[in-house]
């Protein structure tokens, strides 16, 4: 899970400066300072949400985290449902889903032709990582195998 976190850092880094490349133009520094202040605050949600679950659960290892989510006790359930939830917000942050899309119109307005092309495969990304986080952690196929 912390990989996956950086991997989102250094993809938002990389977009940071893309988004700003080419002529400059006070509208694209605009919308470049807005996807920015947008982003931030996510990450520190994602890290916050990381750090919730390996304070409660003790590891970060995807396939372990699957059987422990399922182990939880009572009394910290609603800490691992929260940090949960907090990663699927950040997870769809990241992709643009609706509602949270109020950085995608204008960063693809003001992006050149070649970056926009990158920005829609890396929206993608946050939709791929609710797929690889939710499914096997969090949803009906989490815990030990069935036999």
């Amino acid at each position: 899970m912390f990989n996956l976190f950086v991997f989102f850092e250094i993809l938002l880094i990389a977009s940071y400066a893309l988004l700003l490349h080419g002529a400059p133009r006070p509208t694209r520094t605009r919308v470049g300072l807005h996807f920015v202040v947008i982003n931030l605050p996510g990450s520190s949600l994602f890290l916050i949400a990381v750090g919730t679950l390996y304070g409660v659960l003790g590891t970060l290892n995807m396939a372990d985290l699957a059987l422990k989510v399922v182990a939880t006790p009572p009394g910290s359930v609603g800490l691992v449902r929260a940090a949960g939830l907090l990663l699927f917000g950040v997870f769809a942050l990241k992709a643009a889903l609706l509602p949270l899309y109020l950085w995608l119109l204008a960063g693809y307005a003001q992006a050149a032709a070649p970056v926009a092309a990158l920005f829609a495969i890396m929206t993608k990304v946050g939709v791929y990582s609710i797929l690889r986080v939710f499914v096997p952690i969090f949803g009906p196929e989490a815990g030990p195998p069935r036999t």
